[in-house]
């Protein structure tokens, strides 16, 4: 019977197009070390690798204080300024000439008699060396997660699908918005792009690997419902679009190969920390959600507590 039961699971995985794979906790190296007591970072929510190598990192905590961090290769931190304390900051992405576009809301429960431009997503630009240059208004009120490629932004719209518009625009008075382009519609939780242009998406059941048209080129499964135990939460896809990452609610983090649909690599990440509660549920709206990119031979996430950085091995992949 148990053996009838395993066949059976292996063969329902083999039409998924999944590769059964166990657990890996190849993590090279991290940044933030094990004394939670003086954490390094209070919850990364954002990573993302500056032209020359470094990286940027989002520590986003509206109760102990907002901050941008780059870290360079070595891991150490060598530059950080505080952001916004009045906003919660969600992702963050860099253009083609260095700069760093960051996501942020209101926190929840913020005041109903505010401004209503201060109610809505709010894209911040910024030099690496943490210099304002401008704000901009991003064309969806939902607004979970961003890419940037070519001096294009491409905004995830929950159920408005995906926005393109040019970073190299003149907005004008700071929260004018651009003159955005609908390129995909129906609900997309997060988008990332690979070096063609390729976008991967998450959507309500699947990953999807998208041509700039809208073509679906790969579909993954993938538990995306925020009703289920545990589900996506952030995707990711390499520069030559040959491998597509997630990370989920739990902290763990899987691998595909878009060539097949396969998954070849999960880490599971244990030892490394809980979620934390959100501070206000439904649990889906906390923005502390895992941050995961792709950097060189390695995938770059944070730990399930929030706390650090880590360096993931896709050595043999």
């Amino acid at each position: 019977m148990n053996r009838l039961l395993v066949s059976l699971l292996l063969l329902a995985a083999w039409r998924a197009g999944a590769t059964v794979t166990a657990d890996c906790e190849v993590v090279t190296h991290q940044i933030g070390g094990s004394d939670l007591d003086t954490p390094v970072f209070k919850q990364v929510c954002g990573i993302s690798v500056l032209p020359g190598g470094d990286l940027a990192v989002l520590d986003s905590n509206f109760m102990a204080g907002n901050q941008l961090h780059v870290v360079n290769r070595a891991g150490a931190v060598i530059r950080s300024w505080p952001l916004n304390d009045c906003y919660d900051f969600l992702n963050i992405a860099t253009t083609p000439t260095g700069t760093l576009l960051v996501l942020a809301r209101p926190p929840a429960g913020a005041c109903l008699a505010a401004h209503c431009s201060q109610l809505f997503p709010t894209v911040f630009e910024y030099t690496e060396y943490g210099e304002f240059v401008r704000s901009i208004r991003p064309p969806a009120i939902f607004v979970p997660g961003f890419a940037v490629h070519n001096g294009h932004v491409y905004i995830a719209g929950a159920t408005d699908g995906v926005w393109a518009f040019s970073v190299n625009e003149s907005f004008g008075a700071e929260f004018d918005g651009p003159i955005p382009t609908r390129i995909v519609d129906g609900y997309v939780g997060d988008v990332s792009i690979d070096g063609q242009g390729r976008l991967c998406l998450l959507r309500l059941d699947s990953i999807d690997i998208v041509l700039p048209n809208g073509t679906i080129v790969r579909r993954m499964p993938a538990s995306t419902s925020h009703f289920e135990e545990d589900f996506v939460v952030k995707v990711a896809v390499s520069p030559d679009g040959l491998l597509a990452a997630a990370s989920f609610k739990s902290g763990a983090v899987r691998v595909w190969s878009t060539e097949t649909g396969s998954v070849v690599r999960s880490f599971g990440l244990d030892g490394y920390g809980t979620r934390p509660a959100p501070l206000v549920p439904p649990d889906f709206l906390d923005p502390h959600l895992r941050a995961v990119t792709f950097m060189d031979d390695s995938l770059v996430c944070s730990s399930p507590d929030g706390h650090r950085v880590l360096w993931l091995s896709l050595e043999g992949l």
